[in-house]
């Protein structure tokens, strides 16, 4: 689950640091301690989607799904209760005795390449993973990736709670965003660190001029015609250490480098930005498409040379899109449709490519018939209310 922007309340952060101070006040490893079951599990059973991509080519989806740490794929004609057609996934944490090889671990952006002589899938590990890991196309099961990018292994543009990757087939470039580091780490596309741990980006985008701050969601709209758009889209959550400032999408020109500033900056209270995590370029509108969480469960569509505090030419919400805290945003051009990862209710909504309003999706996919998650995702800390005999779980 997504970050809220709220502040908590006194009362409850002294009952956080009462039961951080219990812990601590307890032996790590006492003496003959031995493995012990849980008395109950609070989980989330059914996949919790928390980024899509489509394969157009292959007329595939393929969703990032941190509730299993998996990464799988449906059709994309499919519609209604449908199981994933695959699935690249370890076995679970619990079973100690097979090999876990697959690395994937709370999926961030996940992308595909469905180029004939590439044939790849691209996912890439957020918050302790800091990792990029590369697929082929059909893999299925509990497969080890082709390549690796670690973010750890990385002396210049180090990783740091990354969540973002974008594809640029035009240069073979993959850009990717890290949280905390308020930074944007460019590579070669073929960059792998098993190969050579000491690779390094071609180049990065941080400093205090770049606007970027708590960085999510980026996408590169590359032309090998110099005279068309060529640059890199951010969704920036406004959240760094120490200060706090109101979500922002900033625009680079794709080759920056350094502490660039942005060619152009949406921000302010008309923009409707909140939760924001993916954005998605629809070059055929000249729109930015940004997938609105909850709150405000939305799907924000932007002018693509938008500039300032200014509105969505238009949104998609209401009670009847079916749209619950939507983590992921897709634009298929070829078949005029929008599609999009909820992770509040376990599916993947389609839209009519144009449309606004409260509008009823035209095909809706899931594996499970329930709409109700546990809701807990990336959980940070926990915390127990003895007044109200409740447990809390920040996300």
């Amino acid at each position: 689950m997504k970050p809220s922007r709220h502040r908590i309340a006194s009362p409850t952060l002294s009952v956080v640091a009462l039961a951080v101070v219990v812990v601590v006040g307890v032996p790590l490893v006492p003496a003959g301690a031995t493995d012990v079951k849980p008395r109950r599990v609070i989980r989330d059973h059914d996949p919790n989607f928390n980024t899509l991509w489509v394969d157009i080519v292959n007329n595939e989806i393929l969703v990032g799904n941190d509730a299993q740490e998996s990464l799988q794929v449906y059709s994309r004609m499919a519609n209604g209760h449908v199981a994933p057609l695959r699935e690249i996934k370890s076995p679970p944490a619990t079973d100690t005795t097979s090999p876990h090889n697959t690395f994937v671990t709370f999926p961030g952006q996940v992308i595909i390449d469905p180029r004939p002589n590439v044939n790849e899938i691209w996912s890439v590990g957020n918050d302790i993973a800091d990792l990029i890991t590369v697929y082929r196309r059909t893999d299925d099961g509990n497969v080890s990736p082709i390549r690796r990018i670690n973010g750890r292994l990385t002396t210049v543009g180090r990783f740091n709670r990354s969540w973002g990757l974008a594809l640029d087939t035009v240069n073979e470039e993959v850009a990717v965003s890290h949280q905390k580091r308020n930074r944007i780490s460019i590579f070669d596309r073929l960059t792998n660190t098993d190969a050579n741990p000491a690779a390094t980006p071609k180049r990065t985008i941080s400093g205090n001029k770049t606007g970027l701050a708590d960085p999510h969601g980026v996408f590169i709209v590359a032309n090998a015609d110099p005279t068309k758009t060529n640059e890199i889209y951010v969704v920036n959550s406004g959240e760094t250490v120490g200060s706090s400032a109101l979500p922002s999408i900033t625009v680079y020109a794709r080759t920056a480098s350094g502490n660039a500033s942005p060619i152009r900056t949406i921000q302010g209270d008309q923009t409707q930005l909140d939760h924001a995590r993916p954005l998605f370029v629809d070059s055929g509108r000249h729109e930015i498409v940004v997938a609105d969480g909850s709150p405000t469960d939305a799907i924000l569509f932007f002018d693509q040379n938008a500039n300032g505090n200014v509105a969505p030419v238009r949104t998609i919400r209401g009670h009847k899109t079916g749209l619950s805290n939507p983590t992921g945003v897709f634009v298929d051009a070829v078949n005029d449709e929008v599609l999009v990862a909820n992770w509040g209710n376990h599916t993947i909504t389609v839209y009519p490519r144009g449309a606004g309003g409260n509008i009823k999706p035209l095909r809706v996919i899931s594996p499970t018939k329930s709409r109700v998650s546990a809701g807990i995702g990336n959980p940070g800390a926990i915390y127990v209310d003895p007044e109200r005999d409740e447990i809390g779980v920040i996300n």
